[in-house]
C-alpha cells in the first residue's frame, strides 16, 4: 500500500488524541485511494497478539456530500418499509445500510480477517442517530470476532451495541446483539465534548482503545460461541467498567450502571495486569470489612474506609486506587494470610502511578 504523507501527518496528529498508550501503537499505511487505512496495534512483549483496525478516512474530499445523498436514499428506504412511529431499534437497525465507505472497509476486513486466519480486527462505522441517519462525520470502532468454529463473525461493540449492529446488513455470517443491555465500557455523557476523553490518568477511555483491549484479551481467549459467553469472559469482565458484567467493582463507587472515576489502570494494554487487578478488587471487595476488622493499618487510610456511622464509605475503590504503597503492601499480606493468594509477580504496588 502506498502512504501518503499529508493524510499520514494528519492522522499521527489525531492518534496523539487518543487515549491508548502510545507504544501499543505500531503505525498506519493508506489505501492507495486514501479512503481507509489500517493502524496496527500489538499487545506488550507479544510478536503474535496485534489487531488492525480498518479506519475510515474522514478527511477525504467529497465525504460530506456522499454522505448527504446516502442519508437521502436512507430515508427513502426507512420511509417505504418502516412506520413513521417505529421505535425497535431492531427493525430500523436491519433497515440501515452502510455507506459505500463502510461497505468498502467491511470487504476489506472480513478478507483480511479469514486470508490471515486471525480471531479479531476492528473495524469503522460513522456516528448514527436513533433513526440510522449518517448524523456526523466521527467515527466509531467496534470489534469484528471470529471463532473459528462455527462460520460466524460476532461484532463486539466497546460501548453500546446498537451503534454498530447495522454492520449485520453486511452478510449473513455476521452476528450482532441489537439490544443495548450490555454495555462493555461507558464514560460519562459528553465526555469528548467535555475533554474528558485521553491518555492521562484522570481522562477516560475512547473506543479505538477498549476496542483494542477486547480484541487483545479475545485473540488469547479459547473460542466463545455465543454473545452470553463472549459476554461473561475475562476479556470482557476484567475491562469494563460496567457493575453488571465487572463483580469486582465495589456497589459504592457506582453511578447507576458504571464507575465514577476513570480508574485506567482496569483497561491497561498489559493484559496480565488487569486481570490481576480483576482478582485484587473482587476479593478486597468480599473480604475488606473482616480484613480491617482485624488489622490496624495506618489510621489515616483506616478513618478513609468507614463513615461516622462506622459503614463502609462510599469511595472505597476510589481510596483503595490511592493508596500508599506501605498500605498496598499490608492488605496484599493480609489477603495472602487468608490463603488468598491471588497476585503474580508482575502486580506491585508500583502499577498504581501508571496510566
Amino acid at each position: 500500500m502506498k502512504r501518503t504523507s499529508d493524510y499520514d501527518s494528519i492522522h499521527k496528529e489525531a492518534v496523539k488524541k487518543r487515549s491508548i498508550t502510545p507504544d501499543t501503537y505500531k503505525g498506519v499505511e493508506f489505501s492507495e485511494d486514501t479512503i481507509f487505512y489500517m493502524d496496527e496495534y500489538q499487545y506488550k512483549d507479544s510478536v503474535t497478539n496485534h489487531v488492525m483496525h480498518f479506519g475510515i478516512n474522514t478527511y477525504i474530499k467529497g465525504l460530506a456530500e456522499e454522505i448527504d445523498e446516502h442519508n437521502k436514499k436512507q430515508k427513502e428506504i426507512s420511509e417505504s418499509k418502516l412506520t413513521s412511529n417505529t421505535n425497535n431499534h431492531k427493525a430500523i437497525s436491519q433497515n440501515t445500510w452502510l455507506t459505500k465507505y463502510e461497505a468498502l472497509i467491511a470487504e476489506k476486513a472480513l478478507n483480511y480477517l479469514h486470508e490471515n486466519k486471525l480471531k479479531t480486527v476492528l473495524i469503522d462505522v460513522f456516528e448514527r442517530d436513533k433513526s440510522g441517519i449518517v448524523s456526523s462525520l466521527e467515527t466509531h470502532t467496534a470489534v469484528l470476532y471470529n471463532n473459528g468454529t462455527n462460520n460466524r463473525i460476532f461484532v463486539i461493540d466497546p460501548s453500546n451495541p446498537q451503534f454498530s449492529s447495522h454492520i449485520a446488513n453486511f452478510h449473513a455470517s455476521i452476528q450482532v446483539d441489537y439490544s443495548d443491555k450490555m454495555k462493555i465500557y461507558q464514560p460519562p455523557e459528553k465526555a469528548n465534548e467535555k475533554g474528558l476523553i485521553g491518555s492521562k490518568a484522570n481522562k477516560w477511555r475512547d473506543c479505538v482503545d477498549i476496542a483494542v483491549k477486547i480484541a487483545f484479551g479475545l485473540n488469547k481467549s479459547p473460542a466463545l460461541n455465543d454473545f452470553k459467553a463472549i459476554m461473561s469472559s475475562e476479556a470482557v469482565q476484567t475491562i469494563s467498567n460496567s457493575y453488571k458484567l465487572n463483580d469486582s467493582i465495589p456497589d459504592e463507587i457506582q453511578d447507576k450502571s458504571f464507575v465514577k472515576i476513570p480508574f485506567r489502570i482496569q483497561q491497561k494494554s498489559n493484559l496480565k495486569i488487569t486481570e490481576d487487578l480483576y482478582k485484587f478488587s473482587k476479593t478486597v471487595k468480599q473480604n475488606l470489612i473482616e480484613i480491617v476488622e482485624k488489622t490496624e493499618l495506618e489510621k489515616g487510610y483506616f478513618e478513609t474506609l468507614f463513615d461516622s456511622d462506622k459503614n463502609l464509605c462510599t469511595k472505597v475503590l476510589e481510596n483503595l486506587y490511592h493508596i500508599s504503597k506501605g498500605t498496598f503492601t499490608q492488605l496484599h499480606k493480609e489477603l495472602e494470610d487468608k490463603q488468598l493468594e491471588i497476585l503474580g509477580k508482575g502486580f506491585t504496588p508500583d502499577i498504581y502511578d501508571e496510566v
